[in-house]
């Protein structure tokens, strides 16, 4: 085939064209060319993308509709969330926006919106569903226009915006010919939809019906501080330090949790009564009325008793993360309200409301009610030290690794059952009344005979001389003894000094027999460990006969006469019995503390005495003295050395004096034992029951 003549032109014009370029000689007209080619393409593929985009936008669309259709949801809303809501009713408009999680109302005017109302208004539109639908085709057949469907204009609208930009109208109009339906349309869609008649629930009602009516925002757990400016009253501060509550002003104090946190509910449940008054909201334009709105918006205040320096009541609360706080005024009672009314209103927000005026009285409670009544604000576990004090006398006991201990006037192990009633009596005590610290009839000084009571949680070192200030955690309680209703008591420790008043049963029994070792002092007398007993003595003064047995050394767990002549056989029976006594020595109840005269007791010259020799190269020893019959079941018994009579269960006290022979001693008797001296009570000292000289680590005198 030949080509064409205007083809090979073509191409012998483009090879010239080609060659010129190729000499840097290519005319202008053939460059100018070159461009507009280039420019044509551009736009080429520009209108290409265009129209592409178009085409797939009208697909998702048509699917979108197809999909609405297939489900008859009216409101396109699948996945992303509503964040706009509105309705029109002729000339009314309510319009709601999501902020976070929280709604607000922002036509009319700008409040908080309840927001379980509006949720509830959400899901309704997501879930309406149209029953079905005309065409345009249909009603133009029928020869129909919108306004015969009330639609054109359109006297409702409900239109909602979602988080991602897209806004969907729904136009209502008059109802079906039937009943129970209503005619709808969607903005920009001229197909009427058939409604169910419950689409005309979803209306403006009441503006308040919207408005939340909680008045403090926040919750008690989260509250740091509350400031109380009350007119009659004074000015109260409370804040919480590591969890517990603390008075800071008038007075520092320990704050009482319950009635901080009963205050908090109060507060935080308040629920606005009605909507007083509320500033118009601005519209565009009007800047020029903004001096007529604050006019207007003093003498709603003024009228209302809620300007600051009239209100009856300020409260000011900071929740964790708030550096500002809500502060929240309280005015005038409403006239002619049941229950009865006060004005209130949140400072920054110019809106008037009215609640319950109660809170006005559980808000301007005295200071004292506001304080803990714990006379001592320790946990029983958490002290360590108690103190006991009257005149000159003094008894001090310690905890350490969970017992405790006498440390003055003697030491001793300590009956914990007996410091820890003591302590949960302490701990249980409650103010009844707090004295002013600044009247004439309340003294400012404790007397100097009342019982002094010390707790802490520190331990004290009996070692080291005791410091005449308190220790930082010490707390020292005085009452008068055998006190009467309404006398004075006293707390005083480091940055506290108060004076009030206590229940009388609640310090019954304070008097100068609780400043008393015999008190706290264990039951226990002595322990002995068996396997470290050598030899026992047995002395009955009353015959003048002295039993002495001692371990056989070539017979291991047997026992012998001491006596090298003339040894008598051994009650095995009798000498373990005596050993399994021994080895928990308690008093059914003491006698006396170091008394100057032991005559009463028989212990000057006892009847019998029992001295147990223990394992040891320098032999230690204890002796166990039994006096004069107590009662009907007791016998005055002592520890040599130590400085308590006590009383001894008779039982005991037989078991103890049984004849270690199978002959009685008495036929061959030995020299007598001298009878241990017995000091006068001002030269004897308490015995350190923890020191080797007087007690080993397998028996404690105690």
């Amino acid at each position: 085939m030949e080509t064409p003549v205007w083809l090979v032109g073509f191409r012998d014009t483009r090879q010239l064209a080609a060659d010129r370029w190729c000499r840097g000689a290519v005319s202008p007209s053939l460059g100018r060319i070159s461009m507009k080619s280039r420019t044509t393409l551009q736009l080429a593929l520009i209108a290409v993308i265009l129209g592409s985009g178009i085409y797939l936008l009208d697909n998702q669309i048509d699917h979108r509709q197809t999909q609405k259709l297939q489900v008859k949801r009216v409101f396109d809303v699948n996945t992303d969330p509503i964040t706009v809501i509105g309705i029109e009713e002729d000339a009314q408009r309510i319009e709601f926006v999501r902020k976070d999680k929280l709604w607000f109302i922002q036509k009319p005017l700008r409040a908080r919106a309840e927001g379980a109302r509006v949720e509830a208004l959400a899901a309704a539109l997501e879930r309406l569903r149209w029953d079905d639908y005309i065409t345009v085709e249909q009603r133009e057949q029928r020869g129909r226009s919108l306004a015969d469907y009330g639609l054109d204009p359109a006297t409702r609208r409900i239109f909602m915006e979602t988080n991602g930009g897209r806004v969907e109208i729904l136009h209502l109009g008059d109802p079906g010919p039937f009943g129970k339906t209503v005619y709808g349309r969607m903005d920009r869609n001229d197909a009427v939809l058939i409604l169910p008649e419950s689409v005309m629930r979803l209306r403006i009602r009441d503006l308040s019906y919207w408005r939340d009516r909680l008045l403090v925002d926040g919750t008690p757990p989260k509250t740091e501080r509350i400031d109380l400016y009350r007119r009659d009253f004074g000015f109260v501060q409370l804040v919480r330090q590591k969890g517990e509550w603390v008075l800071q002003q008038p007075l520092v104090a320990k704050a009482d949790s319950v009635v901080v946190r009963q205050l908090l509910e109060a507060l935080f449940a308040l629920r606005i009564s009605t909507f007083h008054w509320d500033a118009p909201a601005e519209e565009p334009g009007e800047e020029a009325d903004e001096a007529r709105r604050e006019m207007d918006w003093k003498g709603q205040m003024e009228s209302a008793g809620l300007s600051a320096d009239a209100a009856r009541l300020r409260c000011q609360l900071w929740i964790e993360g708030d550096r500002l706080g809500q502060e929240i005024l309280f005015g005038q009672d409403v006239k002619d309200t049941a229950p009865p009314g006060i004005y209130v209103r949140k400072a920054g927000s110019m809106a008037i409301y009215t609640v319950p005026s109660a809170i006005v009285d559980t808000c301007s409670m005295p200071v004292d009610a506001l304080r803990d009544r714990a006379v001592f604000n320790f946990a029983a576990g958490d002290v360590r030290f108690l103190r006991l004090e009257h005149n000159d006398n003094r008894v001090e006991l310690q905890r350490t690794n969970g017992t405790w201990r006498l440390q003055v006037p003697v030491q001793a192990t300590a009956d914990t059952e007996a410091v820890s009633a003591l302590i949960g009596r302490l701990l249980a005590l409650r103010v009844d009344e707090y004295l002013p610290m600044d009247s004439s009839t309340t003294p400012v000084l404790p007397p100097p005979d009342c019982i002094r009571v010390t707790l802490s949680p520190q331990p004290v070192d009996p070692s080291t001389p005791r410091s005449t200030t308190l220790s930082p955690r010490e707390v020292t309680l005085y009452v008068q003894e055998h006190a009467e209703p309404g006398q004075p008591s006293f707390v005083i420790s480091q940055g506290r000094s108060d004076v009030f008043t206590l229940p009388v049963d609640a310090v019954a029994g304070f008097d100068q027999s609780l400043v008393s070792p015999l008190r706290f002092r264990s039951p226990v007398m002595l322990t002995v460990s068996n396997a470290a007993v050598m030899r026992l003595t047995l002395a009955d003064h009353r015959t003048s006969t002295t039993q002495r047995v001692e371990r056989a050394a070539d017979k291991p767990g047997t026992w012998r006469d001491s006596r090298t002549e003339a040894s008598l056989p051994i009650n095995a029976a009798a000498v373990q019995d005596l050993l399994a006594a021994t080895e928990r020595i308690e008093a059914s109840r003491f006698a006396a503390f170091m008394p100057h005269d032991l005559a009463p007791y028989g212990l000057a010259v006892p009847s019998t005495t029992l001295t147990i020799m223990l394992r040891g190269e320098v032999g230690l020893q204890n002796t166990l003295m039994l006096g004069n019959p107590a009662d009907n079941d007791g016998v005055y018994a002592m520890v040599k050395g130590h400085d308590v009579v006590f009383v001894l269960p008779t039982a005991t006290a037989e078991r103890l004096r049984q004849p270690l022979f199978e002959t009685a001693a008495s036929t061959v008797p030995p020299p007598m034992a001298p009878l241990p001296a017995v000091a006068e009570p001002e030269e004897r000292r308490p015995v350190d029951n923890n020191s080797s000289t007087s007690t080993p680590a397998t028996a404690t005198g105690i």
